[in-house]
C-alpha cells in the first residue's frame, strides 16, 4: 500500500519468469491481477507501459501471467507496437 518514487539511477531488481525457454518480466493490468499472481508480500513497480518498455529495452513481458487473459509480449512485438510499425504489418495483412 505504500508508494514512493524511484531515485535517479536507483538500482532495482526486476522479476523474471521462465516460459517457453525464454525469460519474461511479469506485468499486470491491475492490482487485482498482481494479487492473483503474487502470494507473498512483494514490492511492485507501477509504471506506464511505454515507460516500462523504455526502461527495459529488448525485454519480453508476460502480461497478466497465470490469468485467463494472459498475453506473452515478446520484445519483437513490443518494438512493433512502440514504433508504430505494427500498423504497417497489419495493413499488409489485409
Amino acid at each position: 500500500g505504500r508508494r514512493r518514487s524511484l531515485k535517479y539511477q536507483e538500482k532495482i531488481n526486476i522479476a523474471t519468469v521462465e516460459f517457453q525457454g525464454m525469460r519474461w518480466h511479469p506485468a499486470f493490468t491491475s492490482k487485482a491481477r498482481i494479487s492473483d499472481y503474487v502470494k507473498e508480500p512483494e514490492t511492485c513497480l507501477g509504471a506506464v507501459a511505454r515507460n516500462l518498455f523504455d526502461m527495459l529495452p529488448h525485454s519480453n513481458f508476460w502480461l497478466n501471467p497465470l490469468s485467463e487473459c494472459q498475453k506473452p509480449l515478446p520484445a519483437s512485438e513490443i518494438a512493433l507496437l512502440t514504433s508504430g510499425k505494427i500498423f504497417e504489418v497489419l495493413g499488409k495483412a489485409k
